[in-house]
């Protein structure tokens, strides 16, 4: 890094970084970061949206500081800083996605569902967790590297929670298109179409990590990293993506908060919907 021969005096981007770029991408995510805290406002069961607005402003944040890191291309501060932000935001909109399938799940019936709604958000979630701390041990560590064995183990560490990141979100595909065949029986498009946005938010979660490992797994300046238009397709693109669907697709206009335990459609009223 900036103290040593590993980055010293050097362009850390690799490339001339576009403000331009990052100004638009800092305007989207604070649309639709806005638009999330107002819907969540106006559909006060979906506290959970919460995690889809935070996710956003994290972005919007992280390309503020790419913005600034533009100016200072050979501070590793600013470098691993922005880059630190724009990586661990996603995991928060993933964990956004596995409480709106926990959430899908109670509300159309927990016996179709393989894994008891109880338990999807805090494995889920969990695992997220676990990401997130190890991709934010090595945020921390690219930040404060002052030798090549501290910036690998940085290096490392991003691709290990990355890693984690990408079989999370497998899984979770998996077990959300096992509950959809298994509920297929249930009448109704709407939840369907959140189903569908949900699946449109997590695979493009997957596509921007997949990139991520792609990118860090042949280490630090890679030749992937020196390509501004694939972060700028890959993962703000992605990301946004990701986050904007449901705006469009709001679980407040589709669910109604179920009780604990409760859900909508169950095996006796099904006797009664499809005799």
């Amino acid at each position: 890094m900036s103290n040593t021969t590993v980055a010293a005096d050097r362009d850390l981007f690799g490339y001339d970084p576009s403000v331009a770029a990052a100004a638009v991408a800092m305007l989207a995510f604070l649309f639709t970061g806005v638009a999330h805290s107002v819907q969540m406002y106006f559909y006060r069961p979906c506290w959970y949206m919460i995690l889809m607005a935070i996710g956003a402003f994290w972005e919007l944040i992280g390309f503020g500081m790419r913005i600034n890191a533009a100016s200072h291309v050979t501070s590793s501060t600013w470098f691993a800083a922005q880059q630190s932000i724009l990586i661990l935001a996603p995991v928060i909109v993933a964990a956004g996605d596995y409480m709106i399938l926990t959430r899908i799940i109670r509300h159309i019936g927990v016996e179709f569902s393989p894994v008891n709604p109880k338990y999807v958000a805090p494995i889920f979630v969990g695992m997220d967790i676990l990401s997130f701390v190890i991709q934010g041990g090595g945020s921390a560590a690219l930040v404060t590297a002052k030798d090549q064995s501290t910036l690998n183990f940085g290096l490392y560490s991003l691709l290990a929670g990355l890693a984690v990141q990408v079989f999370s979100i497998a899984c979770f595909l998996l077990l959300a298109v096992i509950f959809q065949r298994r509920a297929r029986v249930v009448p109704g498009y709407k939840w369907r179409r959140l189903m569908a946005a949900l699946y449109v938010s997590a695979a493009f979660i997957l596509i921007r990590s997949i990139y991520r490992v792609a990118e860090f797994a042949q280490g630090f300046l890679s030749p992937i990293s020196k390509i501004e238009g694939l972060l700028y397709t890959f993962d703000t693109a992605a990301i946004f993506v990701a986050l904007a669907v449901f705006n469009i697709v709001h679980p407040g206009n589709i669910l109604v908060a179920p009780k604990e335990g409760d859900h909508v459609y169950s095996m006796s009223n099904r006797m009664r919907v499809n005799p």
